[in-house]
């Protein structure tokens, strides 16, 4: 039987499968449908769809997917500008979610919830899915978090180094 149907964890989170599973639009990944849920978030998730309806009509069922960007900041790099991140909220300079990037922030900074994953507020929303990811043993990858991608399109503060 196919590795797909058989493996118990998520490629790219490494939680359980048990609730289901899927293939990766971008690549040839077998991923929970946290990540599912996740990756369609993605601002270059249209384009990855496309592409692959493109190869289905063109007879291609086989297609790998047009790839997952490499990650460009380790853990501990996005933690340390969370972190950062996190100083701006007490400031009051900071008003929408380094998670999921809405802008639902309570004014005061405290009133919000303390992710589980990094030091610093998100939204009630974001803070109730760690909560039940935290339960199932399947947090969201930091590089999933809308920050990050704001980290990686301005190639982030000169002091943090790109992971190799």
């Amino acid at each position: 039987m196919d590795k797909f149907f058989t493996q118990t964890q998520c490629d790219r989170c490494g939680g359980s499968l048990a609730s289901g599973r899927t293939m990766s639009m971008f690549n040839e990944e077998c991923i929970c449908m946290n990540c599912k849920d996740e990756e369609r978030k993605r601002a270059d998730y249209k384009d990855a769809h496309e592409a692959d309806v493109a190869e289905i009509k063109k007879g291609n069922y086989n297609f790998k997917g047009v790839g997952l960007k490499n990650r460009v900041f380790s853990d501990e790099q996005i933690k340390e500008a969370l972190t950062e991140f996190k100083q701006m909220q007490l400031d009051g300079d900071l008003h929408f979610c380094p998670r999921c990037g809405e802008e639902r922030m309570r004014d005061v900074p405290t009133h919000n919830c303390l992710s589980r994953q990094a030091d610093v507020y998100v939204c009630e929303v974001c803070g109730a899915e760690e909560a039940i990811y935290a339960m199932k043993g399947t947090p969201l990858p930091l590089d999933y978090w809308h920050y990050t991608g704001l980290m990686e399109m301005s190639q982030a503060p000169t002091d943090h180094k790109q992971v190799e």
